[in-house]
Order: C-alpha cells, then structure tokens, then sequence
C-alpha cells in the first residue's frame, strides 16, 4: 500500500484477513479480502489466417478490413480486487498481535510500557481513523519532494537520540571505505534535517567495525509444538482406507453409525512435524477407535506415519444358539506413506500397510467356548500418481483439476512369537487398480460445473467387492438386501458413491465404473453484492446433478450368469426350517443412472448435503430417495 506499512498478519476464516496498518500514522488493526471483479472488456478478432487480435471493446480499427475476420466474440478480463477497512481506532501503536482458536491478543505500547490485552474481533465493524498531522505532513512531503535522494536518507538513515546506545550487528557489508564516503554525503543532508526540527537533537550513529563470525555465537532452533486445534463432533467417515473385512462379520454391509470423534492436532513453528491423534465412539459404547498421525515434511520427501486401533462387539442372535452370543472383533493397521513431489501439483506416493484381525465369541455357554479364534494378517504396498492444481474458491466451490491413478498389492501372511514360532505366506493374494479423476469448470462468475470419473478392478485370490448406492456419509443409510453377492473370495469391502436414487448394494462386484455430474450454484452469492454474515445463507447452493454407475463379477458385465439376475426365493416350515427353494433368472440392466436436485449449505459447523433423486433401473423410474450427508463435494 503507498505511504503505509503492514505487519502482523493472521487469517480469520477462508476469505477474511486481518493485519496491522499505519495508514492513518498510528498502527491500528485493519481486515480485508480479495475478490475476483470484472474490470474490462476486450475485443478478440480471429482471422481468417488464424491470427488473433485483442483489443479494448471500446477501441477504433480503421485500418481492420471486416473482410479478412472469421470470428469475434467479447473477453471479460478478471482481475483480484482488495476490500479492506479499519475495525480500531487506538490513539497508540499496536506492536503486534495473535489470533488462535478463536483468541485474539494484542501486544501494545502505550507510554513506554508494553501490555498484553484480549480483544474481541468482528469484522462488520468499520472505523473511520482520523490521519495523523505526522502522517499528513510526510505524505504530502513525500508527494511534492523534488529531491528523492533526500527523501531516501530522511527516512533510511539511522538517526538515534544522544542518550541511547549505539548497537552493531554482525552484517554481509564489509566494505569500510565505501561507509566513510557515504558518511562524508550524508553529513550535509543531516544538517538539513536538524534545521527543520530544531527542538529534538539528533546524532547520527555511523557503522561500527565489521566484526568475524563467531560460530560459538550459533544457537540451533528448538523444536517447538503449538497446538493448531482441538476439535469434538459428531462423524462417521472411514478414519483409515480399507477398514471393512469379512473376517467374521456379517455379509450385510454395514455404514459406521455416527459417533463423537474427539482430535487434537500439534505442529512445530515451522510446520515441518506434525502430531495428530484422537477417538472415536459411537452412541451405544460398541464400538471404539484410536488413531495417530505423524508427519515429517522437513525434507524433499515428506513422510507420513500412522496407527489405528478398533475395537467392536455385536449381539449374534442366531436362532441355533441357546442365549445371545458377544461377537469382539479386534483391528490393528499401521501405515507409513512416502510422497516424492515432482512440483507444487504432481506427486508419486508410496504407502505401505500392516493389518492385523482378531475375531472371537465371548464365553457365555459350551458353544462359544469351543468356538475358535479366528487372526488374519496382511501386510500391502499401493503405489500412486497425484495431480492437483484445483483452487478452493468458496466451501465447495473449486476451480482446477485433480485426479489420481494407483495401483495396490496385498499379501496374506502369518506370524506367531507366543505359542509357536511361525512365519509363513499364506494362499491370499490381492491387486487392485483404479483412477479417480475430477474436473471443475467455472461457469458464469461464482458457480461451477463439477464432474467425477472413478473406475476400479480387484483381482487374485482375494478380491475387493464394491458396494455401488447411496452417498458418502450417508446418516441414515439404507441398505438394498435384494441383490445377492458374489461368491468370490472377498477380503475388503468398500462402498462406491455416490450413486443416488438408489440404496446401498443396489449393484456390487469386484470391478465398477462411475461418473458424478453437478451444477452449484451459489445463489445468495449472485444477490447480494457482499457475503453475509450469516454462514448459512451465505454458503447455500443449489445443486443438480447426474449420476451413472455399473459394478459387475466376471469379464462380461451383461452376461446372465450375473449373480444380479439371479433371485432365490426361500418357503420356510412351521419350525422356520426351509424346505422350498426356487431360483429365478431374469435379465436387470448392470447399468444405472440417477438425477435430481439438491441443497448444501452450513449447518451447525457441518456441511451438510440434502439430495433428492429418482433412479432409473432396466429402463424403469424408481421412487424417488431423500439422502442427508455431511462433507464437501461428491
């Protein structure tokens, strides 16, 4: 900014900003943002030959023959633009302040003494500061000065009262006869300053003797952890990939319930070492979990590590058993991920991954207790290529590219120290290869056309099987038992959204391929000129959107052999034993197509998603489904 200085600055949410500024002589707190404006319109001619001609639209080209023109259109030219204004208006320097987690502390010096305040911070409000008669006279100074030089050293040159002490500093100016000569000029300049402030004395402190670096002097930095935030809410996202197994559970698949996760989150001064960890448990107390992160990104390669631990437990209420059964199942993974960038938007990344299970029945009768242990152990190693140059515009607003393309192994293996020495690799093995690329076009000035392609394809002796319907978390899933499973060897499950208009495992399979289209549109963001403050009305968007989908088993997904053509149909005696069954083969479509409308906006501190969509199945419109999510994006 001309004629003022700035400092202190801290970021207040993702689009306010605030800082200190002596616009008006005296440092006060001023807040602002950048806005992407409309500032010109330009001509764009293409000529017959290819040739591009760009032109102010209000431009006159006499000498342009219309003849030789093959198109024109109009170009918008956007440009960022600040909006700033003061929210204080002390009569003393602020020398500095600090805003975390919401506590905003000023450091000012008022007489000579430094104190320490709380502050309360808003940024509705707007000062009108009164400029300083120093401010006014150094301005209008510099503005009609006629000699630069002077200027320069009446501002640079150090100039310190009698009674204060001269301090030197270890510098990379060396060369002493150039300080003399300098001096020898500024004399005279100094004896001018002196004449126009006659009533404070000043002496000017020339530069003291170079003195040799002294390595004794060297003090290495301290590794110092801050804490970035501390967060309780509620959340059912998967905390670590590939957390469904069917290492004793259910064949249903099952959405985590919502829980209260509870995290902290430390970083060093430098952000170069990070240490996350936290919990997570459900409503009922069945089930736990507990993470830990560690990432190092000092050097060219960052390195990510990781620990989680859960533990559930579930009532069994099979007929066969005299009493309920407890059913524990116990999973340990440890992570450790290298990330190689190529530069700021390519990346290759390398995981590595060891997974431990533990299933077993609580003794309560002569069943359970003969019933066995079950352990699994695999240890994997996926491989990925990153490109991301996406720019978060608003809360679900981006602009940019982004997708990823990996390929994953898993290895079964054994491994025993307690009872018997045993180490052993055995029959399992899984691959899996897949891409997830996403696109964001602007269109108009706030809105944007979002689109999604994600495919994936598990093979060997263990599978992956996707589970294709509903959203990401999705809070009161509904699951589609209709659609038998496959009965190929799966090792992990894993849900594929979003797919509305359907419920979950409306189509599943060890391979699938799915597209996302959406139009958000923030509309109060058209309306009105300046954000609002309130966080709801200001991040609603409409949405409307199409989603597509197939999931299948096999090579071909339309062959009959489809376990999706396939319905049983089961008749059950008095005692509930079955004594009839008939198998029914029918052609459904793989394919699957969903549309509707929906609504996002900030909702208690959540981003919450409300969809509406009709599904269409074998050419036939299902009955529309409400979906309520949380999070950002698809």
């Amino acid at each position: 900014t001309p004629h003022a200085n700035e400092k202190s600055p801290f970021s207040i949410n993702s689009k306010w900003i605030g800082y200190l500024s002596d616009r008006s002589g005296i440092y006060n707190r001023e807040v602002g943002f950048l806005k992407e404006e409309i500032v010109a319109y330009h001509q764009v001619y293409r000529m017959k030959d290819s040739t591009i001609i760009e032109v102010p639209q209000d431009s006159i080209l006499p000498s342009l023959d219309t003849s030789f023109v093959d198109t024109s259109w109009t170009k918008e030219i956007w440009r960022m633009q600040s909006y700033v204004h003061p929210i204080t208006n002390y009569g003393f320097n602020m020398v500095s302040q600090s805003y975390q987690n919401g506590q905003l502390l000023n450091l000012v010096k008022a007489k000579g003494v430094y104190t320490i305040h709380k502050d309360t911070l808003s940024v509705s409000q707007n000062k009108n500061n009164i400029i300083s008669q120093y401010k006014r006279n150094r301005t209008t100074n510099n503005r009609k000065s006629n000699q630069p030089n002077a200027v320069l050293v009446q501002d640079t040159i150090p100039l310190i009262q009698e009674d204060t002490v001269a301090y030197y500093f270890v510098t990379p100016f060396d060369d002493i006869e150039e300080s003399k000569k300098k001096e020898a000029t500024t004399s005279t300049l100094i004896a001018r300053i002196r004449k126009r402030s006659k009533n404070i004395k000043y002496v000017y402190a020339p530069p003291g003797p170079v003195e040799p670096f002294k390595r004794a002097r060297i003090t290495p930095k301290q590794i110092r952890f801050r804490t970035d935030y501390i967060t309780t809410q509620a959340d059912n996202n998967m905390l670590f990939g590939g957390l469904d197994s069917y290492a004793g559970t259910p064949e249903e698949f099952t959405t985590p319930p919502p829980g209260i996760l509870m995290k902290a989150n430390f970083k060093d001064l430098l952000e170069d070492y990070e240490l996350e960890g936290g919990m997570r448990f459900n409503l009922t107390f069945n089930k736990m979990e507990y993470f830990m992160q560690y990432w190092d990104r000092k050097h060219r390669i960052d390195r990510q590590y990781g620990l989680y631990l859960r533990r559930t437990s579930q009532i069994d209420n099979n007929i066969n058993f005299f009493i309920p059964h407890t059913v524990k199942n116990q999973t340990m993974i440890a992570t450790s991920q290298w990330r190689y960038p190529f530069d700021i938007f390519r990346s290759l990344r390398a995981t590595t991954t060891m997974r431990f299970d533990r299933y077993l029945e609580a003794s309560t009768d002569s069943i359970s207790l003969r019933s066995p242990i079950i352990k699994e152990k695999r240890i994997g190693l996926k491989l990925a290529y990153v490109f991301d140059n996406t720019l978060d515009v608003y809360t679900n607003i981006k602009n940019g590219t982004r997708y990823k393309i990996y390929a994953e192994i898993v290895k079964k293996y054994n491994i025993d120290f307690v009872d018997n020495f045993e180490f052993s690799l055995n029959k399992g093995f899984m691959s899996v290869i897949g891409i997830d690329a996403r696109h964001y076009q602007r269109l108009l000035k706030h809105s944007v056309f979002a689109s999604r392609l994600a495919a994936a394809t598990s093979f060997g002796t263990e599978k992956l099987l996707y589970i294709m319907g509903g959203t990401n978390n999705w809070l009161f899933p509904k699951y589609d038992a209709g659609t038998p499973t496959p009965t190929d060897n799966f090792a992990y499950r894993t849900s594929i959204a979003s797919m509305r208009g359907f419920r979950q495992n409306i189509r599943n399979g060890n391979t699938f391929i799915l597209t996302n289209q959406e139009i958000r549109l923030p509309i109060f963001r058209y309306i009105s000129r300046r954000p609002l403050k309130s966080t709801f009305w200001n991040n609603i968007q409409l949405v409307a959107f199409v989603d597509a989908g197939i999931a299948w088993s096999g090579k071909n997904p339309f062959s009959l052999d489809n376990p999706i053509n396939t319905r049983i149909f089961t008749s059950n005696d008095i005692s509930g034993s079955p004594t009839v069954q008939i198998k029914i083969k029918y052609f459904r479509d793989p394919t699957i197509l969903g549309y509707g409308l929906g609504v996002r906006t900030m909702l208690f501190g959540y981003f919450a998603r409300l969809d509406y969509a009709w599904g269409v199945e074998t050419k036939v419109v299902q009955k529309p489904l409400f979906y309520l999510s949380m999070g950002t994006d698809f």
